[in-house]
């Protein structure tokens, strides 16, 4: 596959490690650690490590001391494979380091087996907010009543990495802030910022989870949605990343009965590439600003405006500085 032998490929574990920004469906597996057909050594133990450790992927993982054999599923509270089937729109949390995992290598173990996460279909605590300027999920901790690991205790922490998100951009040396609030009052727990590695992913690192629930938030800068509350007619911006390397998001509001429209001007005021013509969708949005023309041609580094009006005649616009570094 591109360039890549068979053998290679199938080296699993290296494929989680070194193509973390690819997304997949959320994985689960279970291994036998007396497996002589799978090695449990040379298959099984490296792949649990590094889907527990490393690749921050959606995974929840057990190691049981039985043979070649059927295993069963194993089912979690968000992901069932009765249901055989998988949600795409719809982002979910990858866990790695979850220091209440049962790690007992070649003995029976579980990995991130005590987590669950509230969403439409597994609801404690509202959905997951997937939006342009801000994520947001609630975690907590639960006794997996399993045979050799039937609870676990109150409290642990875990590094987590939002994963197939729908709407929320997270752009490279970017500053994003989060919080961690303990349910069900939404006391501050944690607190601080953190931003995207060389894959792109955004990972909070020892997030303090319990089972009473914790609110993890995560806010790109300049966060408009509380002034877009007050909105009475439309809304736009400000722009992130800005400066920007060429992707950018422009976010927008529209009232009801309105009409909006986005166009990208230089500075001499010309038309250089229309993003939204004619939106009648009223609430908050966002779309994606690549630095190119309406003809697909990358635009030179330098200031524009990012244009909003409404059939109403009335205008807005907000300044976008693109880079040269691209």
């Amino acid at each position: 596959y591109d360039g890549t032998d068979v053998w290679t490929w199938m080296n699993h574990q290296r494929t989680m490690s070194i193509m973390q920004a690819w997304e997949t469906a959320y994985i689960v597996t279970a291994h036998g650690t007396m497996d002589d057909v799978i090695e449990w050594e040379t298959q099984g133990l490296p792949w649990s490590r590094v889907m527990a450790r490393d690749a921050r992927r959606g995974w929840t993982g057990a190691a049981i001391e039985m043979d070649h054999t059927w295993l069963g599923f194993l089912d979690t509270p968000n992901f069932r494979f009765s249901e055989f089937s998988f949600r795409r729109d719809v982002s979910f949390p990858a866990f790695t380091n979850f220091s209440l995992n049962l790690d007992r290598p070649g003995r029976l173990s579980y990995y991130n087996a005590a987590l669950e996460w509230s969403c439409p279909w597994n609801d404690f605590a509202g959905g997951i907010v997937d939006e342009f300027y801000r994520y947001q999920v609630v975690l907590r901790v639960f006794d997996p009543a399993r045979e050799g690991y039937e609870t676990v205790p109150d409290t642990g922490t875990v590094d987590v990495t939002p994963r197939r998100l729908q709407s929320f951009r997270v752009f490279p040396h970017v500053s994003y802030e989060w919080q961690n609030r303990q349910l069900p009052n939404e006391e501050f727990v944690q607190g601080g910022t953190v931003t995207p590695d060389e894959h792109g992913l955004l990972t909070v690192r020892r997030f303090r989870v319990t089972k009473r629930g914790n609110r993890l938030i995560i806010r790109a800068p300049g966060d408009p949605v509380s002034r877009f509350e007050k909105m009475e007619d439309f809304g736009i911006g400000p722009v992130y990343p800005n400066p920007t390397l060429g992707m950018c998001v422009v976010p927008w509001a529209l009232s009801s009965g309105n009409r909006l429209s986005l166009v990208v001007r230089d500075v001499l005021g010309r038309s250089r590439r229309t993003l939204l013509e004619g939106e009648d969708r009223p609430g908050i949005g966002s779309t994606v600003w690549d630095g190119r023309a309406d003809d697909g041609s990358l635009l030179p580094a330098g200031v524009y405006f990012v244009c909003a009006s409404t059939a109403r005649g009335k205008w807005r616009a907000v300044k976008v500085v693109l880079s040269a570094n691209r």
